[in-house]
């Protein structure tokens, strides 16, 4: 899978791509991540709060922000590990109304300036890509 933040194409090898507009993608991940780069994304939620009881930042110096979307009934809380120095993400954590938890650690990170062309799928011969609107 690949995205350029307006696209994902999620490549089958050696059978076919298929590219769909991010908004329209079904992929958790995917929309999860885009959450923290847009840059209305407090309109996203209808509550951004600090953490709740015995919620901890693995890293001490670290701040928790807890969300909850204003759609997304299937994912009703997120918890966000940010570094206060840096504001980027370290911790990344979700629960399902069933209680399920997904985390997701950053550690190492590094920022650089990418070239955009990193980001481009090109279809190897024969591959049929299938554009979804």
């Amino acid at each position: 899978m690949i995205s350029d933040g307006k696209w994902v194409t999620e490549y089958k090898v050696g059978l076919q791509a298929e590219r769909t507009p991010v908004k329209k993608s079904d992929d958790e991940r995917l929309q999860l991540f885009q959450i923290p780069w847009n840059p209305e994304w407090k309109k996203q939620f209808s509550k951004t709060e600090g953490p709740r009881g015995d919620e901890r930042p693995v890293t001490p110096t670290n701040r928790l922000v807890r969300l909850t979307p204003n759609k997304d009934k299937e994912l009703p809380v997120i918890l966000l590990e940010v570094d206060p120095a840096t504001f980027l993400i370290h911790r990344f954590v979700t629960t399902s109304p069933d209680g399920d938890t997904n985390e997701f650690r950053f550690t190492g990170i590094k920022t650089a300036p990418l070239d955009k062309k990193i980001f481009e799928f090109k279809a190897p011969p024969g591959v049929e890509v299938i554009e979804h609107r």
